[in-house]
């Protein structure tokens, strides 16, 4: 199965590996202020959350640029572009990206597994505890037939 990326704006996917449906996706740029210009246009509050590393990987496709956004052969953007059609958020406010780029902190693939194993596991609990009456009122846990 080919890995499949969408738009950070209208979601349309992508296959990676499948060039047939001719969709132009654009990946983050690099440059922090270009990023952060992105980043605020786009209106995504999670994106402001990223670091650079991981906004790269992130895509916005065709029908968010003009014509005039992209180079003669139409198969690059030019450097001065950023997304500016069919937008559906509004921009985010200059305060939520005072921090912006956020930094990278490595964690290894065992600890990235763990912290979603994690995570599965508290919401299992929380979906038993209350769908078998097992919290009182005051929030603690029960046992089973008190």
């Amino acid at each position: 199965m080919n890995p499949r990326k969408s738009c950070e704006i209208c979601k349309t996917y992508y296959y990676a590996k499948n060039l047939e449906g001719n969709i132009f996706m654009a990946s983050f740029p690099t440059n922090k202020e270009r990023c952060k210009l992105w980043v605020k246009i786009v209106g995504n509050k999670a994106l402001a959350e990223l670091p650079l590393i991981q906004l790269k990987r992130k895509l916005i496709c065709q029908n968010h640029f003009t014509p005039h956004d992209f180079n003669h052969n139409k198969n690059r953007l030019k450097r001065t572009s950023f997304p500016s059609q069919n937008l559906t958020r509004p921009p985010l406010d200059d305060t939520l990206l005072e921090s912006f780029p956020k930094p990278f902190t490595k964690i290894t693939e065992n600890e990235m597994k763990l912290n979603q194993y994690k995570k599965k596991c508290e919401q299992i609990v929380q979906l038993v505890q209350h769908d078998h009456n097992y919290v009182s009122q005051d929030g603690g846990v029960l046992g089973h037939g008190n």
